[in-house]
């Protein structure tokens, strides 16, 4: 049978269906379900997963005793230490090698060719690039993925990473101004800091007093060989950080500290240098989910810690709303989905016992008839992946209008890429012509049952 005549027949069947305008209601809401919600899902859940498999948040901070009033918590020691390294959950311990986040100041930019373009037009001036990238911190686990360039564990010391996107409050407006900095790709930062460090000073009469302290202005330059994609940063940090190395934040502070011994600062710097007791003790734990039961046994051992990451109560909480309703809803209308279409098949090859034995008594194999009431469901997933695939569009565009415009910084992470909308699209028309062929191939007993004779009892 020809496929012009296997159309013509699939088409005049449809208009006779009862159940027609249902099943393509299901299929149009499968494509949406699938691509809107298991969309958003998916983008949910990585945030989430980014969230919690942040060093930051699964670390905990044990500070040195103070030495102001009544001290709360021990101090460490090297038994203390091998105590809390043995507790479950705990993967490592170290005291904090280097202060971690800095606000430096770009004061110059260089080409690929090494020529000072430095306010040489609106992209590099200084001042408005020192106000959209204004903290420089350690990619401690050099685990961010940079979407063009070199990744930063592949890169030399004294060189970063830089976000695609920039911002900056606007204070008159209160939202938050975006603007591209991929374009600094290949270039060199001329870059001023204040070095901070938190010293904490051991004092005669027992305990610590500490302080953040600028040790010394330092000048460099850092090389910008890579740019992440600034909304993986954000669902975390929610800042848009120029990264460095462990070793170019080695290579930093020890600038710094030079500088400051050179000039005869030395008040808490050599407690800083050489009493590894005079710094956070930093433990790290193998699960967000484990923290809060680590701190409980770490209070146990009489110290008492801290959270050095901050997980933000209002982001769990939707994202557990957002991913259990999600879910019902996909699982749902997936379900209802797959019964109306199994009673859909069912219930036209009942009413068409006739036609289908008139079929046979004219020559048409159980193969052919099963092709050509299969091409009906075809039919109805298109119409319903036009339908479906146009609303989900329209959809997934005012949200992510909605997020990449509502001058917050934190929900341009819940901008859906569309490469990721045109992968679920296509899953979700391969979903709405899988789940029919399904039920055909149940039923495909029953059509081959019936016989020519049918046409006449019909």
């Amino acid at each position: 049978m020809k496929l012009s005549h296997t159309l013509f027949i699939s088409k005049a069947n449809l208009k006779g269906s009862k159940k027609e305008k249902t099943v393509l209601i299901m299929m149009i809401l499968s494509i949406i379900a699938i691509v809107v919600l298991g969309g958003y899902l998916s983008l949910v859940n990585d945030i989430m997963s980014a969230h919690k498999n942040n060093l930051l948040v699964r670390q905990l901070y044990i500070f040195p005793p103070s030495a102001l009033g009544e001290v709360r918590y021990k101090s460490l020691d090297e038994a203390s230490i091998d105590e809390i390294l043995s507790l479950d959950h705990v993967l490592s311990g170290e005291f904090q090698p280097y202060a971690g986040y800095q606000f430096p100041k770009i004061v110059s930019v260089k080409d690929e060719q090494g020529d000072d373009i430095t306010n040489s037009s609106e992209e590099y001036d200084v001042e408005k690039l020192t106000k959209n990238l204004w903290e420089m911190m350690p990619d401690d686990e050099l685990s961010m993925v940079s979407i063009s360039g070199q990744q930063l564990k592949d890169a030399p010391v004294m060189s970063c990473i830089v976000p695609d996107t920039g911002f900056y409050l606007d204070l008159e407006t209160d939202r938050e101004i975006f603007i591209d900095t991929s374009y600094l790709l290949g270039k060199t930062l001329g870059m001023s800091c204040d070095y901070q460090i938190h010293l904490y000073n051991k004092e005669p009469n027992g305990g610590y007093s500490d302080d953040w302290t600028k040790v010394a202005n330092i000048n460099f330059d850092l090389r910008v060989v890579g740019v992440y994609r600034y909304a993986n940063e954000t669902s975390v940090n929610g800042a848009p950080d120029i990264l460095i190395s462990p070793e170019t934040v080695i290579e930093l502070e020890n600038m710094a500290l030079e500088k400051a011994q050179s000039k005869n600062i030395t008040y808490g710097i050599d407690d800083y240098i050489n009493d590894k007791f005079a710094r956070p003790y930093i433990v790290t734990v193998d699960e967000y989910d484990s923290v809060s039961e680590v701190k409980s046994e770490i209070k146990d051992l009489g110290f008492e810690s801290f959270e050095r990451g901050f997980m933000n109560p209002s982001v769990l909480t939707f994202s557990s709303f957002f991913s259990g309703c999600a879910t019902f809803l996909i699982i749902a209308i997936m379900l209802l989905t797959i019964i109306n279409l199994f009673l859909s098949v069912h219930s036209n090859l009942n009413e068409r016992k006739g036609q289908i034995g008139l079929m046979k008594a004219l020559g048409f194999k159980t193969s052919q008839i099963f092709f050509s009431t299969y091409m009906e469901n075809v039919l109805s997933a298109f119409k319903a992946f036009i339908t479906g695939g146009a609303v989900s569009i329209a959809a997934v565009l005012g949200i992510n209008i909605f997020a990449s415009t509502s001058g917050n910084s934190y929900l341009i992470s819940y901008v859906l890429p569309w490469s990721d909308f045109a992968i679920l699209l296509v899953i979700a028309l391969a979903v709405i012509l899988i789940i029919p062929l399904i039920c055909q191939l149940i039923m495909i007993n029953m059509i081959a049952k019936i016989q020519p004779q049918e046409a006449m009892n019909s």
